[in-house]
């Protein structure tokens, strides 16, 4: 429906009194207020890049949804892998403010780009130090305790079976 069609459907009776018209409130030129409307939805639709307070790592979004994810997460723009983490904190301590728990977030992430993404070899050695020290921890413990007992516990393993094992050429 255009507009001239909205002009004669908008007639209408008031009472007994004559007929009256809203052409008033309608634009003056209806191709200026739509040429208008469609631009402010094409700037509204228009996605921009923005990067996330706590990682960093860019997205392209529209100023709509960045708005609401800053409403949502006290004036600040975290990316969808942060909001996460950020509602997860929030989950386990409800007691934690939105902006504490940003804050710690973004602490984490921080600590993360400062050792992790600087030297990532060095952090696999030590992710593979820490996991000898916990192997090496569970076999020096004494034969006596409950998990090293035949029957389970947290010290029993399983064997490999035949179809396992890798020959030796």
């Amino acid at each position: 429906m255009d507009c001239q069609d909205a002009r004669v459907i908008r007639q209408r009776y008031e009472g007994d009194g004559p007929i009256l018209s809203d052409d008033a409130l309608l634009p003056a030129d209806p191709g200026a207020a739509a040429g208008a409307a469609a631009e402010q939805q094409q700037q509204q639709d228009e996605a921009r890049s923005v990067r996330c307070e706590c990682c960093g790592v860019a997205e392209d979004c529209t100023p709509t949804y960045i708005g609401r994810v800053r409403e949502r997460f006290d004036g600040r723009w975290v990316c969808g892998i942060c909001a996460e983490a950020v509602s997860e904190l929030r989950r386990r301590d409800p007691a934690l403010a939105v902006r504490e728990a940003v804050a710690s977030h973004a602490a984490l992430c921080a600590e993360f780009n400062a050792t992790v993404r600087v030297n990532p070899a060095l952090c696999l050695v030590r992710g593979m130090r820490d996991i000898v020290r916990i192997s090496c921890r569970g076999r020096s413990g004494d034969s006596a305790s409950p998990s090293a007992a035949p029957g389970g516990g947290a010290g029993a393993r399983i064997g490999r079976t035949r179809s396992c094992a890798l020959p030796y050429v």
